[in-house]
């Protein structure tokens, strides 16, 4: 991802072009929401994603030297991520354990 342009940052509103805070990372909302649909048991295949949207966000926005913004949310995708992941990979070992037990 490129960070935005200076007309694109101008059209921020203050009174001030260019002067206000940095665009949120086009990855850092998506790995946002799809953290939160990914920690409910019915849609735990969205965690995964969260995870490297978030991952993949957070690395650009500390490369971009505060030209993208959206830090806290794709740390909270992310870490929503690592949540929902754990979660799928917990009852996948435990229906595995069932599975054995029972035959």
């Amino acid at each position: 991802m490129t960070p935005p342009r200076a007309e694109e940052v101008s059209r921020q509103p203050s009174g001030h072009p260019g002067v206000g805070a940095p665009v949120a990372h086009p990855r850092a909302v998506p790995a946002l929401v799809f953290g939160v649909l990914g920690t409910a048991p019915c849609l735990a295949f969205f965690a995964p994603v969260a995870l490297w949207l978030g991952r993949t966000a957070l690395s650009e926005i500390d490369r971009s030297h505060g030209q993208w913004g959206g830090r806290g949310l794709a740390m909270a995708g992310y870490v929503l991520g690592v949540i929902g992941t754990l979660l799928v990979l917990l009852f996948a070992g435990w229906l595995a354990m069932l599975w054995v037990m029972r035959g």
